[in-house]
């Protein structure tokens, strides 16, 4: 009995093997998150060499892990949060300078966070993880551009248990990969998702603010210029 047991799981181990190499070697590639990041600028050579892959927000930049240990230690009062507005905006600077004009903030402490391609759900994990230890006296959120856009076939919170470390190794197979695509054909979802629901974006900016409160940060919105329109 156990020696038919036996033979029977070496030969299904030995079938998903064969399996597992043909669909290498034919080429089949099936992911839930990007594989690399690429917006219309700055160019794809760009960003694969200053961006790192994080598994909380996705994706931060290449500088952003000694920056964030550098701030530990200066423990700035103000932070700029947001997305490529803000990383490549000159705004905070302008701002910083502006209050600086009156004398009494020469001193003031500033340290601008934003990644070039977050959403707000990104934007409320970097504020828990990140700024929260920081204890700024003041920080702007600047979120919205990116949340409307389509996702990369499911919701940026649900990138997050894409990334999980049980995923992470299925996803290192070809067979994890098809079995995924085909749970998904089977959950086909009748529209497309966006990145961040309207009611998700409502919710994440609230809960920023909860945060800021609980923990006696004062925050302050952002948003984009109203009088953009579709088309």
């Amino acid at each position: 009995m156990c020696g038919k047991l036996l033979t029977s799981l070496i030969s299904v181990v030995v079938s998903l093997g064969l399996l597992e190499a043909l669909l290498r070697i034919s080429g089949f590639s099936y992911h839930l998150y990007p594989e690399r990041i690429e917006f219309g600028g700055p160019d794809p050579v760009t960003i694969a060499k200053d961006y790192l892959p994080d598994r909380t927000v996705f994706w931060v930049t290449g500088d952003y892990p000694p920056r964030l240990a550098a701030l530990r230690q200066t423990r700035p009062g103000l932070i700029f949060m947001g997305d490529s507005c803000t990383q490549f905006g000159d705004y905070p600077v302008r701002l910083a300078q502006l209050l600086k004009q009156n004398g009494r903030l020469d001193s003031l402490e500033y340290a601008s966070l934003g990644v070039a391609g977050w959403s707000s759900y990104q934007g409320l994990q970097q504020f828990r993880r990140d700024i929260i230890p920081l204890a700024p006296r003041l920080v702007t959120v600047y979120y919205g551009w990116n949340d409307h856009w389509y996702g990369f076939g499911v919701e940026d919170k649900e990138v997050a248990q894409v990334l999980s470390p049980l995923f992470k190794t299925l996803d290192s197979l070809r067979l994890g990969q098809l079995g995924m695509k085909a749970a998904l054909g089977v959950a086909q979802r009748p529209t497309r998702a966006l990145r961040v629901s309207l009611d998700d974006f409502k919710a994440n900016l609230r809960e920023m603010g909860a945060l800021a409160r609980r923990h006696r940060i004062s925050m302050v919105l952002l948003t984009a210029p109203s009088s953009h329109r579709a088309g």
